[in-house]
């Protein structure tokens, strides 16, 4: 896959976040949980594929509609689908060919501490 694009601001705070031995993962001063960097990816359970962001912003409002999706959030120069079983990926490589879609790149990725604290927030 290619290198993701980079981030600013905040986001690049998350990026430093793995340099450290622990990390605490705060919104609005509340601790959503405190874990090494590779201890917050590992309770990550759920499938993520990368696709490259496009500019036909419609498949993506259709894609984050599907009952497979659990979410959808730019990262970089992508964007991360997460799926709410293993059975999405392959309904989703099914969604994006069967809507002219066929030379998209879809990718499944390991979650990182971004997607981990996405996660989180939202639960």
């Amino acid at each position: 896959m290619k290198k993701q694009g980079s981030r600013s601001g905040f986001n690049a705070y998350l990026m430093k976040a793995v340099l450290f031995d622990r990390v605490a993962l705060i919104q609005n001063g509340k601790f959503l949980s405190i874990n090494t960097p590779q201890g917050h990816c590992l309770k990550f359970f759920k499938t993520i594929v990368a696709r490259e962001v496009i500019k036909d912003a419609f498949i993506i409002k259709r894609v984050v509609q599907k009952d497979f999706v659990e979410d959808v959030y730019p990262f970089g120069e992508y964007h991360h689908v997460v799926m709410k079983d293993r059975s999405g990926e392959p309904l989703l490589r099914q969604f994006i060919r069967e809507h002219n879609n066929e030379h998209a790149v879809l990718q499944t990725t390991q979650p990182d501490i971004e997607d981990c604290f996405i996660a989180l927030m939202k639960n």
